[in-house]
């Protein structure tokens, strides 16, 4: 291939690499994505600028750019690329401001068709009327055909999150075991958990232990109507180890807590009826941090000392920290007589779970977790679109919305017609051979 032939089609790339990020732009411009895109667009737009600047000096044969009409699609392009979206979004936010005429619904409309819709066809139009791009289109058809399908996977998927955004997940229906992987996914970035909360965490969500009729009691517990469970008592355990306590005792308070109307609300009354004057034992365990250097290894060690309030201190002086445990009738003295007979087998993992105490409030996370949006990620929807656009259909997550529903019908039968387009082109011989 010779020089000016080479620039052109180095000119052409870009040209498409443009157009695909400024159709992109809008549904990433809240991920972590959209960094990439515009460094795409930048270098993108940078070659443009050589291969054009390349082109007419062969043309021209002189350091001497003289005016065009290509040269002002080019200057046109290239500015429209870099500074078209930024601007876009500033008069579309002037225009309301200005004109109060626009309400929130309004607005997102009016972005949506100039931002995913008029911004990128307009560079596409004006990349039509640049010199030898739509010969070039024609001679690459084979190729483009592949990269549009990949395109059409992309930019759907993007839709597809931008939708799921805007109205908080309820354009989609997600099976359960989906809405489990994908609050485990937004889990897995949190430094509080490790591998092990998140098995014990799947556990959780498999058997709706995140469902807790509760009462909160202080900055940092939660009495709850049933009992705790091991999966969240080895949690507490596992993160109390993480955060430095290595030992623990525990023994009862003198005043048991007594459900009162002055403790609850109208959304807890429904549930908690049923315990209006009933007692719960409450059992202060005590947390020490290691003074021998030992680490908590993410294990809390029972220290075996005399019972009552003054259990521990005198191996370990005063506590580093206390949390309160509620027990429901006799839970604690049938907690008492099974591990009586063996003292290192008190483990503050079933100590918490034979109470019905949530230290804190990680079952409300998993809940707005589970039942949200707050955990989804555009990968997903990258994932929905491709189930959609290769015509598998699990079926783990399904579209909910009009819109969404064309998108899908749309992108479903553009993607088999592309596969059939690209497919008769490899196959189809060329005359003569």
């Amino acid at each position: 291939m010779r020089l000016p032939e080479r620039i052109s089609s180095y000119r052409h790339i870009a040209m498409t690499l443009l157009i695909i990020a400024a159709s992109l732009e809008y549904s990433l411009v809240h991920t972590s994505y959209h960094a990439l895109l515009k460094i795409v667009k930048v270098a993108a737009a940078l070659v443009l600028a050589w291969a054009f600047y390349r082109d007419q000096r062969a043309v021209f044969s002189s350091w001497q750019m003289k005016l065009s009409r290509q040269m002002l699609l080019h200057v046109a392009v290239l500015l429209l690329a870099l500074l078209g979206f930024q601007a876009s979004a500033s008069g579309i936010e002037v225009l309301v401001r200005e004109t109060n005429a626009y309400g929130p619904e309004r607005t997102e409309q009016l972005e949506i068709g100039i931002q995913m819709a008029a911004y990128p066809l307009l560079i596409l139009l004006l990349g039509l009327f640049t010199q030898g791009y739509i010969p070039w289109l024609r001679r690459n058809a084979k190729h483009l055909t592949l990269l549009l399908y990949l395109f059409l996977w992309i930019w759907c998927g993007a839709f597809y999150f931008y939708m799921a955004e805007r109205t908080k997940g309820s354009d989609f229906i997600f099976s359960d075991e989906a809405k489990i992987q994908m609050t485990l996914k937004g889990i897995s970035s949190d430094e509080r958990y490790d591998d092990y909360d998140e098995y014990r965490l799947q556990e959780i969500l498999k058997k709706g232990q995140y469902k807790k009729d509760y009462l909160k009691m202080g900055d940092d517990e939660f009495l709850t109507t049933d009992a705790t469970g091991i999966d969240w008592g080895e949690i507490y355990e596992n993160m109390l180890g993480r955060e430095g306590y290595a030992y623990f005792s525990f023994g009862t308070s003198s005043e048991p807590l007594t459900i009162k109307p002055k403790l609850l609300d109208y959304d807890a009354l429904g549930a908690w009826e049923p315990y209006l004057g009933k007692s719960f034992q409450v059992v202060d365990v005590r947390l020490y941090k290691s003074k021998d250097g030992r680490t908590g290894n993410n294990e809390v060690v029972y220290v075996p000392a005399n019972e009552g309030a003054e259990a521990g201190q005198t191996q370990l002086g005063e506590p580093d920290e206390t949390m309160k445990l509620y027990f429901a009738g006799q839970d604690y003295e049938h907690f008492m007589q099974v591990f009586d007979g063996d003292r290192r087998d008190r483990h503050l993992s079933r100590l918490i779970a034979a109470s019905h105490t949530l230290p804190d409030g990680k079952f409300l996370e998993l809940y707005v977790g589970i039942n949200g949006y707050a955990s989804y990620h555009i990968e997903d929807f990258w994932y929905f679109s491709a189930i959609t656009i290769t015509t598998l259909g699990f079926g783990d997550i399904t579209p909910n919305s009009g819109p969404v529903k064309t998108a899908v019908t749309v992108e479903t039968l553009l993607g088999v017609l592309l596969i059939g387009i690209y497919v008769s082109g490899v196959r189809t011989k060329k005359p003569g051979s």
